[in-house]
């Protein structure tokens, strides 16, 4: 008598799941790309940004800042943004883990939904922080003004507000994803 085995279809039967894969691969090398772009990025935008344009990232309107900022403004906001930048990179280092998985065929294991749970509270984070980075820098570009011209400055934009919604979004699905695993293992210690 015959028996027949019920094999896992290989990533090169599976067209839908080779492109999973390959699309995977990309955005983990377009990790790599943003993990060393950005710290740089942010040393130049912070570098050579006239006033103005640092103004309006932070919620103040362009004339409150003075002509120039002082070498030291520049230097602690760069480190205060760096806060936000630092804690997304740490999530895109996740992100990145997660993919390399994904690209392996690695799809369901409780693995890949860690490195998914990680990065989606650590962009949550840096989403959050960066309303509050921004609140601090305001407070620090306008310290050279005279006193009743000072400000604080407290934003929340529909950007803001949407990376906080894909970002909850993104950790409630690894969420729901991890407890169906938990679920499998489960009922497979039952058979």
């Amino acid at each position: 008598m015959k028996t027949n085995k019920t094999t896992r279809p290989s990533s090169s039967a599976n067209p839908s799941l080779q492109r999973l894969q390959q699309i995977s691969r990309l955005l983990a090398m377009a990790c790599w790309v943003l993990i060393f772009a950005l710290p740089p990025l942010l040393a130049w935008c912070w570098a050579v940004a006239s006033p103005a344009q640092l103004a309006m990232r932070v919620n103040l309107p362009a004339d409150v800042v003075p002509g120039t900022l002082m070498v030291w403004q520049r230097v602690a906001g760069g480190c205060i943004s760096a806060v936000p930048m630092g804690l997304l990179l740490i999530g895109l280092w996740q992100a990145r883990k997660c993919l390399v998985l994904f690209a392996a065929g690695q799809v369901f294991t409780l693995e890949s939904v860690t490195a998914l749970q990680r990065f989606a509270r650590l962009a949550t984070a840096s989403f959050a922080s960066t309303i509050l980075a921004a609140s601090a820098m305001s407070v620090l570009f306008t310290l050279g003004n005279a006193p009743g011209m000072r400000h604080l400055a407290i934003g929340l934009s529909t950007d803001h507000a949407f990376a906080l919604f894909f970002a909850g979004m993104v950790w409630l699905m690894a969420g729901v994803i991890a407890q169906g695993l938990n679920l499998a293992d489960e009922n497979a210690k039952f058979i």
